[in-house]
């Protein structure tokens, strides 16, 4: 039996392709009947905290980087936690095109807790290696040296798979708003949690082939993104 499948996208409205590419996504996404998928952004004009418009959530906040995006991805997960029912959600990002068919095969076949493109930050790292994404309290322009606490962690870039089990855990931590969220939410589980590695399923550049998870177009040229992300759309439908 197929899994009933949350999917969450990360999403904004301050650029217009955005939302285009929100247009380009959600037909192929509502195409499956075991996944739900909901775009998530901030709006600080709304007057309650939650709006859900169609597919759209709304939260009353401001779009930003650091802790922003953190912060809207943990209150949306606080707010469908409470109202949905699911088996997994897997939190995406509006760029990114998720292959529906792999992503139910590999959730029908497997348990994971906590999935996606394993990344782990080097011990005894002396010089930051992305000092965008990594952003500790006590980082030092000078000697450009990462907290140790960050040392070894494993983390979860972009796309993020969690069971029920794991969403309730890292809701109930401690969670640093100091790190962008790939970070925050690895440094809350990967000791808890067995990672399960799916960077075999994941890329990032130009393909005809379907047999990929997850589809990542983040370049230079947001355009020549898009026209890949319709390309991948008509070759998944």
């Amino acid at each position: 039996m197929k899994p009933i499948i949350l999917h969450l996208v990360l999403f904004s409205h301050d650029n217009g392709l955005y939302d285009i590419m929100y247009h380009i996504t959600k037909k192929y996404y509502h195409s499956f009947e075991n996944i739900k998928t909901i775009y998530y952004c901030f709006d600080e004009h709304i007057e309650d905290n939650y709006i859900l418009k169609d597919d759209i959530l709304y939260i009353k906040g401001t779009e930003g980087y650091v802790p922003n995006i953190l912060d809207k991805t943990i209150k949306t997960f606080s707010y469908i936690n409470d109202k949905e029912e699911f088996n997994y959600i897997i939190r995406s990002n509006i760029s990114t095109i998720i292959n529906c068919s792999v992503l139910n095969s590999i959730l029908t076949d497997n348990i994971i807790h906590y999935g996606g493109k394993l990344n782990i930050i080097p011990s005894n790292t002396v010089h930051y290696i992305d000092k965008i994404c990594w952003i500790p309290e006590n980082f030092d322009e000078l000697n450009i040296k990462i907290d140790p606490s960050l040392w070894g962690v494993h983390f979860v870039s972009g796309c993020i798979i969690l069971s029920k089990e794991s969403l309730n855990y890292l809701l109930k931590s401690n969670i640093r708003y100091d790190l962008i969220d790939d970070v925050a939410i690895g440094f809350a589980l990967y000791k808890h949690f067995n990672i399960s590695d799916l960077s075999n399923y994941y890329i990032e550049t130009e393909t005809q082939s379907s047999k990929f998870l997850m589809y990542r177009h983040r370049t230079e040229n947001r355009f020549n993104d898009i026209l890949r992300m319709i390309k991948i759309i008509e070759l998944l439908s």
